[in-house]
Parts: C-alpha cells; sequence; structure tokens
C-alpha cells in the first residue's frame, strides 16, 4: 500500500465504489446465510468474491479509483470503528494462568510467524501478516495491521485466505476433538480460546464442548482481540521509516522519523473509549456493525485490486506457513491448557 494516497473526484469514485458495494453486500448476505450451517465471516468472502470478480478483467481504468479508495480510505475508517469492539476489561477477567497465556503467545506466535516466513523466503510483511492473524483474531486483525506495516495487496490477500481455510478446518477437528481429548470443560475452552485464530471459529469450537468451555473460551479469545490495539501500535512504530537523513537549517545531520498513522491513534483511542463502560452497550453494537460493513467493504476492494493469478506463486509457502504456525500454536496452547486450569 503507497504511503501517499491518491487524492480523486468524487465523480471518479463512484464506478468503483458502487462494484465495491455490490460485492461486499452479496459476500454479507452469502456470510448470514452460510453462518446458519458453519461459522463464515463477510471479511473472507468479500476477500474471495473481490478475487472471483477480478478474474474477468473488467474495465479497470474507470473502477481503479473507487476501488483503491475502499482499499485504504475506507479500511482505516473500519479499523477505528473496530477499536470501540475491544474491551481491555476481559484481560482482568481471566485468571493469573491464562491471563498469563494470552499476554505471553500473543507475541510468541508473531514471532514465530516472523521465524517460519524468513525460513520459508515469505515476504517480512506477509509473515507479519500470518502471525498476527494466527495470534489475534484472523482476517480482522489482518486488516487492521496491514495499513499499519504498508503491507502490499497481495499479501493481505494471501495472509487471510489462507487463515480461512485453515479456520474451518479447524472448527471440524475440534469438534470432533471436542469429547476425546482428556481436557475438562474449562481446560478445553482454554485450548480453543488460545489456538484457534478467527473470532468466530473460536467461539464455535469452544461451544462444541459445552456452555462452561464455549463461555470460557469466548472470555480467552476476547483477552486476545483486546491485545490487538497495542500491537497495532507497536508494529506501526516498528516498520515507520526511522533512517531518512537530513539536514536542519544549521546544516546538521539529523534523523527523521515519520509519525504513526492518525489512524492507528484514533483506534487505540476508540478502544480506551470502548473499554471504558461510559459507552451505552446498544451504541457499541452500531458501532460494530458499521466496522464491519467497513472492513467487509475494504476487503472485497483489496479481492478486487489483485490480480488472482498473480498469488499463485506464494499462494503454497503461505498455506505451509499457516499451517505450521497453527499446528505450533495448538500444540502450546494444548499445554498451557493443561496447566491452566
Amino acid at each position: 500500500m503507497s504511503a501517499q494516497p491518491p487524492k480523486f473526484s468524487l465523480r471518479s469514485l463512484l464506478p468503483g465504489l458502487g462494484l465495491v458495494a455490490l460485492v461486499s453486500a452479496i459476500a454479507w448476505f452469502a456470510a448470514g446465510w452460510i453462518n446458519q450451517f458453519f461459522p463464515m465471516e463477510p471479511v473472507v468472502l468479500g476477500v474471495l468474491l473481490g478475487l472471483a470478480v477480478g478474474l474477468f478483467q473488467l474495465p479497470r481504468p474507470a473502477l481503479k479509483p473507487g476501488v483503491d479508495f475502499a482499499a485504504r480510505s475506507i479500511l482505516e475508517a473500519g479499523v477505528v470503528l473496530l477499536g470501540f469492539k475491544l474491551d481491555f476489561r476481559h484481560l482482568l477477567e481471566l485468571g493469573p494462568w491464562a491471563l498469563v497465556g494470552v499476554v505471553v503467545l500473543v507475541p510468541l506466535v508473531v514471532l514465530a510467524g516472523i521465524a517460519l516466513g524468513r525460513a520459508f523466503r515469505l515476504s517480512p510483511k506477509l509473515a507479519v501478516l500470518i502471525g498476527v492473524g494466527s495470534g489475534i483474531c484472523g482476517s480482522s486483525a489482518i486488516a487492521a495491521v496491514a495499513p499499519c506495516i504498508e503491507a502490499e495487496e497481495k499479501d493481505s490477500v494471501l495472509a487471510i485466505g489462507g487463515l480461512s481455510v485453515l479456520g474451518a478446518l479447524a472448527v471440524i477437528a475440534y469438534t470432533a476433538l471436542s469429547y476425546v481429548v482428556p481436557l475438562s470443560d474449562i481446560q478445553f475452552g482454554v485450548w480453543s480460546g488460545l489456538s484457534m485464530q478467527a473470532v468466530a471459529n473460536a467461539i464455535a469450537a469452544a461451544f462444541a464442548r459445552g456452555d462452561t468451555a464455549g463461555e470460557i473460551g469466548t472470555l480467552v479469545k476476547m483477552a486476545r482481540v483486546a491485545l490487538l490495539a497495542p500491537l497495532s501500535l507497536l508494529l506501526a512504530w516498528r516498520f515507520t521509516p526511522r533512517d531518512v537523513q537530513h539536514l536542519d537549517a544549521r546544516g546538521r545531520l539529523k534523523l527523521r522519523m515519520s509519525g504513526i498513522p492518525v489512524y492507528v491513534l484514533l483506534f487505540i483511542a476508540a478502544a480506551i473509549v470502548g473499554s471504558s463502560g461510559l459507552v451505552p452497550e446498544a451504541a457499541l453494537k452500531w458501532l460494530g456493525l458499521g466496522s464491519a460493513i467497513l472492513i467487509a467493504s475494504a476487503m472485497a476492494a483489496l479481492g478486487l485490486s489483485v490480480d488472482a493469478r498473480a498469488l499463485k506463486n506464494n499462494a503454497g509457502p503461505a498455506i505451509l506457513v499457516s499451517t505450521l504456525l497453527f499446528v505450533f500454536v495448538a500444540l502450546i496452547s494444548y499445554a498451557w491448557a493443561v496447566l491452566a486450569a
């Protein structure tokens, strides 16, 4: 994603925004129907439908301004609203072992993703996105972090695609294992909440064991989601250019550091406000819905802006890294669940 988004007139934006709205609306309603049978996020369907539509090679010049605007500006607006859904109080509600597990596991998974990405020669930013998606909350975390690190659109699509496939398979596997693994209901909830990528998948997997496991799994998962805000800030700082030199008025060589994106700071502020308990529950629900709609639209735009055929060279390694990372997380989380409860 370019550092400086181009400026467009409203008239030039309308064709692309109309296509994005159509694709995201179809994804939204299709996900609602699929969710009757299986957890599916509109974000994932938006990306997939965008890629499918892009294969028809629609007249790009007229659509590009609106699609690019949605992929950047609408995404950033959706991420800011996403902050209101975070609640730092979930961290305090966990017991000490589960809390330590969340705080330790999230950065460990991101670092493991970076290490695996380097081993399999993925781009550093793609590896970070896979690590963040695996460690926090799947496609929502990827959507939030991608602009922070100025990741390319194809990296976001690859990370979301790989994790969505794994998430679907993991729900099936966890459901089958729910009464087979030698874990108590609380332990199974901790395991599901610590290891599953997307929020919907974690909740579905945990509730497969029953209400107690489901409630524990939801709490642990939301505690992981709460770490999205500080991690986004850290990654925005980490990937901000800090080696641009210039001469000041007196001719002395100085180091200039670019600023952290404003939307990241607004995202942090929204998370603090959302965690304060001052915002009415009804308002938080509307803000969450607005965030989901905007992010799903932006993901549809990402799918539209990427040539699906150009993904084939990195799709295999990306899925392999995602799979290895998930196995690592599942094993570590299982051991921790046994200790935590």
